[in-house]
């Protein structure tokens, strides 16, 4: 596996810039679906087909396919959740009617790949999101320390501390409130601060599973927290 910075994934071109025809790009992606097939055709030709879909940093998705003893290869090669380099593939416009179907988040063109194409799998250095419904549980997102983005986790909430008020950089006062949550399976419990009251957590929900919704790893002396901000949410699942 790759090791690469995060200032070298910037540099790296985006699905935004794609255009038809465009030859000798590179992107660095995550591949979040991948469906093999093996079926016969109208002619009645046995065919093998993988299709994928990625997300690089823009939070773009394109659509991918392969063909033949290739679609084979890559899927076995590819991982569903996986941060792969990757260059070398045909980019043409997708289908009109698809492209409508499809909200904004979605190019309008598609990736053909073959057998020369290169998938080269790298670390996840945070830079890449997720896509949609990914919901990790709290032991899986310890195990990630990843600190560039939001995420969506599910822990019990085993305990609501009291509000305390600390000085901020502009001489505000910041409130903060601590929640304790863990994953009784794995063992790990974790601090969760809410800054602001944003979002509202009443202690009548201890004991019960939650979603913490857009929160934020950070690390602190060594010890690790998920923080809220702006967008996040808590509900009872």
């Amino acid at each position: 596996m790759q090791n690469l910075a995060i200032e070298d994934i910037k540099e790296t071109e985006i699905i935004k810039s794609f255009y038809s025809g465009i030859d000798n790009w590179e992107i660095v992606a995550r591949v979040i679906k991948k469906d093999y097939r093996e079926f016969h055709n109208k002619k009645g030709k046995f065919t093998k087909v993988i299709n994928i879909v990625l997300i690089d940093r823009s939070k773009m998705k394109i659509d991918g396919a392969c063909f033949g003893d290739a679609a084979t290869l890559y899927n076995e090669k590819l991982k569903e959740g996986q941060v792969y380099k990757i260059a070398k593939g045909n980019v043409s416009e997708d289908d009109y009617v698809r492209v409508r179907q499809r909200g904004s988040d979605y190019s309008k063109y598609k990736i053909l790949f073959n057998e020369k194409s290169k998938f080269t799998p790298i670390a996840d250095v945070g830079i890449v999101p997720y896509g949609e419904d990914k919901v990790f549980t709290l032991s899986e997102f310890y195990e990630m320390r990843t600190f560039e983005q939001d995420f969506d986790v599910v822990a019990i909430l085993l305990e609501v501390k009291d509000e305390i008020d600390l000085p901020g950089r502009d001489g505000k006062q910041i409130r903060k409130r601590s929640l304790i949550v863990a994953d009784p399976e794995k063992e790990i419990s974790m601090e969760v601060i809410i800054w602001n009251d944003k979002p509202e957590v009443k202690p009548e929900i201890v004991g019960k599973t939650i979603l913490l919704s857009s929160f934020r790893l950070k690390e602190y002396k060594d010890v690790l927290s998920l923080n809220s901000n702006f967008r996040s949410k808590v509900n009872v699942v």
